[in-house]
């Protein structure tokens, strides 16, 4: 139980800190967050459902990609966060080859849509940004820091860190923000018309919630 505890101040520490500005994504986080994955039983069922979930979106999407934090994929195209090189955004072919650096600055998160990169780095102080998948017309979203994306609709969902990081929403062009829960969020993806994610302050449980905030769940 004292295991757990402590590895939940890890994960808060990381993605939900007292001061306004997330932390850097460093190797020792990333070290932690794999040890979570891997070793933690309830905490790591959770992240696991989050990845499953994602894998699933990409499939049923169409088009529309949602993150695993740190890599997307569009086509025959992956998007991801190279840790061998400061945890910039890099692009490769599905089988490794062709890699080339978009953005060239430490990385929170990244997802894919219609020709575009979403995504949140230092260089841009942890704000919603978009890119385009060739380095092209980078482009800030919204003011607000963000540590989770997801896509669904032509809608860009994310953990808003300007807010205690409850789930909003934004159209790609930064209009028509709209908030969805009131609850420390982590872990955000979307399935179908559902969002899943960590309740940071309810023992970071496994959420479901409609696409609109409504008919809240506890799934674990």
């Amino acid at each position: 139980m004292e295991e757990r505890e402590n590895i939940q101040e890890e994960i808060e520490d990381f993605f939900v800190p007292d001061n306004p500005a997330p932390k850097k994504w460093t190797k020792k986080k990333t070290i932690m967050l794999i040890i979570v994955i891997l070793i933690v039983g309830a905490v790591a069922k959770a992240y696991q459902v989050g990845i499953d979930l994602v894998a699933q979106n990409v499939e049923n999407s169409k088009g529309e990609i949602s993150d695993t934090l740190m890599s997307a994929k569009d086509g025959n195209t992956t998007f991801y966060v190279n840790h061998s090189d400061g945890d910039s955004i890099y692009k490769s072919n599905l089988d490794g080859s062709k890699k080339t650096c978009i953005v060239h600055s430490q990385t929170l998160c990244v997802a894919v849509s219609d020709g575009w990169i979403y995504y949140s780095s230092d260089s841009n102080d942890y704000k919603l940004y978009k890119i385009r998948e060739g380095g092209s017309q980078n482009t800030k979203v919204c003011d607000d820091m963000s540590n989770s994306i997801s896509i669904k609709d032509n809608w860009i969902y994310y953990c808003n860190g300007c807010d205690n990081f409850k789930i909003y929403k934004i159209r790609p062009d930064g209009t028509k923000k709209t908030k969805i829960n009131n609850e420390k969020s982590v872990c955000l993806n979307i399935k179908g018309n559902s969002i899943y994610y960590l309740a940071a302050d309810n023992k970071y449980k496994t959420v479901k919630i409609d696409l609109d905030g409504n008919n809240r769940q506890v799934i674990n």
